[in-house]
């Protein structure tokens, strides 16, 4: 997920300067040449936390695994801020479009822990931030 960071993530640039161009875009081809989808995960990988899932938009159709990272990437208040004046197709503001936490139903929750470093979310801010960020990144990526 994400941590606040004083600084500007360079890997994330290529995204936020191009969100402000496709707010009249909805539905329409875009060309993506800078985007590079390995810039939008940790820079360590070795620590994840995975287990079977469904999808966060309606019907919310099983069969998804998920696989979230121990280590998180460095973001400022001003990359969070892009992501939070997304706006839908009606202009709507594109917050908490994600389902609440589902009970696991007895699902097995899988930690593979990093050798090098593990970097846990620890704070309810962080949490949140690292939340909206990433239903905001899937959001976008299923949109566009």
């Amino acid at each position: 997920m994400f941590d606040l960071s004083p600084d500007d993530d360079a890997e994330f640039e290529p995204l936020v300067s191009i969100i402000d161009t496709l707010k009249d875009k909805v539905g329409q081809p875009v060309n993506l040449t800078n985007f590079v989808i390995k810039n939008f995960i940790p820079r360590n990988v070795a620590g994840y936390y995975r287990y079977d899932g469904s999808l966060t938009t309606p019907a919310c159709n099983e069969g998804v695994i998920w696989t979230v990272f121990t280590n998180t990437i460095p973001i400022s208040k001003e990359q969070v801020k892009v992501f939070d004046e997304m706006r839908t197709e009606d202009h709507k503001i594109l917050k908490q479009n994600y389902r609440s936490l589902q009970s696991l139903n007895e699902r097995k929750l899988y930690l593979k822990r990093s050798p090098l470093r593990d970097n846990f979310i620890n704070s309810a801010t962080t949490h949140s931030i690292s939340v909206t960020l990433l239903y905001s990144l899937i959001s976008f990526i299923v949109l566009y």
